[in-house]
């Protein structure tokens, strides 16, 4: 017999012996669903390079967050989305709050409250961890709580320095000066202010009244004192 032509007849041979057993071949165990080959994101330079430049733009001209379309933070977070680790866009983040501080220091100093807390909200809605944000707060309750007084100047007394405005400029000055207060003089021009000034500065105490000059009409001194 030939056995190399009755390979069923060997194989119900075996299948008889007591002991002996044939397995089937192991089956690959199937990938996870959720396993994917990673692909790697492209990256438009040109276009990122293009977003960065409109929103230092939008920066420069104080489109910080409004209107929204084109504003500096919507173009900084536009890079953020096909960037998040772009360094220039988080830093413009960063000078967008820097840049609402400012604002809002600058219209407390002025006594436009109502604009440095809206100032500051800006702020916070693109940072609210940002590290100026509570001491911002904080100056601008200083300024809320401060004390307020106002002199009127006459335009006649201050084009012929007049002594007697000269006089109660100094005993403003003098009460100025037993307390924490800043001025800010209304002038209508340089030498004017420089005047006024001078005029306070005379006062008696030590020191010398912080003051802050503006251009404008009608004249006056605001003293604004902190407890």
């Amino acid at each position: 017999m030939d056995f190399r032509q009755k390979p069923l007849i060997w194989l119900l041979i075996a299948l008889s012996i007591p002991g002996c057993e044939l397995s089937a071949p192991e089956k690959q165990a199937p990938l996870p669903a959720s396993v994917e080959p990673a692909v790697e994101r492209y990256i438009d330079t040109s276009l990122l390079i293009s977003l960065l430049d409109q929103a230092a733009d939008a920066y420069d001209q104080d489109q910080l967050t409004y209107p929204e379309a084109g504003s500096a933070v919507s173009l900084y977070n536009e890079v953020l989305a096909y960037q998040p680790d772009n360094a220039e866009a988080l830093r413009g983040l960063e000078r967008v709050v820097e840049r609402y501080v400012q604002l809002a220091l600058e219209a407390a100093e002025r006594g436009h409250l109502a604009r440095a807390r809206s100032m500051l909200a800006r702020a916070r809605l693109v940072d609210a961890d940002h590290a100026a944000i509570q001491p911002t707060a904080t100056q601008i309750q200083l300024f809320t709580d401060a004390n307020r007084s106002r002199m009127s100047l006459s335009k006649r007394g201050l084009t012929e320095r007049d002594s007697t405005l000269s006089a109660s400029l100094t005993e403003y000055g003098t009460a100025a000066k037993q307390g924490n207060c800043r001025a800010t003089i209304r002038a209508r021009n340089d030498a004017e202010g420089r005047w006024i000034y001078q005029q306070l500065n005379r006062g008696e105490g030590n020191g010398r009244i912080r003051a802050a000059f503006q251009i404008a009409s009608p004249p006056s001194v605001e003293m604004m004192c902190f407890d």
